[in-house]
C-alpha cells in the first residue's frame, strides 16, 4: 500500500512538473507578449484604423512577427558562452531580424504620424486631439527606432 501511495506521489508529481514546464510557461509568456503587443499596437490602431487600415494591417503585422521572435527560443544547438560574449561585445542583444522589424515598425509609426498630423480638422477640441495622437504616434517611432539600432 506504502510503494502504491509513493509511486503515485510520484506520478503527480512529474504530472505537475510537466505541466508547469510545457503547459504554464509558455501560456504566461504568450499571455505576457500578447498583453504587451496589443498596448504597443494601441496608438497606431486608435490613430490610423479609420482612414489609413493598410497601414495598420502592416502595423500589426510587422507587431505579430516581432512576438514571434522574441517569444520563440532558439532550436539546435547554441554555444550560450560564445554568445554571450559575442552580444556583450557588441552590446546588441537582439538577432538582426528582430532588429529590422523594428526598424519597420518605425517606419509605420512615422508614416501614420505623418498621415494622422494632416487631419482637416479646425475645431479646438480634435486639434487636440489630433496633436497628441501625432505625438504619441512620433514618441512609438522614436521607441522602435532607438531599439532597433541599438538592439535592445
Amino acid at each position: 500500500s506504502s510503494h502504491v501511495g509513493s509511486s503515485r506521489e510520484v506520478v503527480q508529481s512529474y504530472t505537475a512538473h510537466l505541466v508547469a514546464t510545457y503547459v504554464v510557461e509558455p501560456m504566461g509568456e504568450a499571455l505576457r507578449g500578447g498583453a504587451l503587443f496589443a498596448g504597443l499596437s494601441l496608438p497606431l490602431v486608435f490613430t490610423s484604423v479609420k482612414h489609413e487600415s493598410g497601414t495598420v494591417a502592416s502595423g500589426l503585422a510587422l507587431s505579430m512577427a516581432l512576438l514571434y521572435v522574441t517569444t520563440t527560443k532558439p532550436s539546435g544547438d547554441v554555444d550560450d558562452a560564445a554568445q554571450l560574449q559575442l552580444k556583450s561585445e557588441s552590446l546588441v542583444s537582439t538577432s538582426w531580424v528582430n532588429r529590422i522589424i523594428r526598424f519597420g515598425l518605425a517606419a509605420v509609426h512615422l508614416f501614420a504620424a505623418g498621415k494622422f498630423s494632416q487631419g482637416d480638422s479646425r475645431a479646438i477640441p480634435q486639434e487636440l486631439l489630433n496633436c497628441f495622437g501625432t505625438f504619441v504616434l512620433a514618441f512609438m517611432t522614436s521607441i522602435w527606432a532607438t531599439t532597433g539600432y541599438y538592439g535592445q
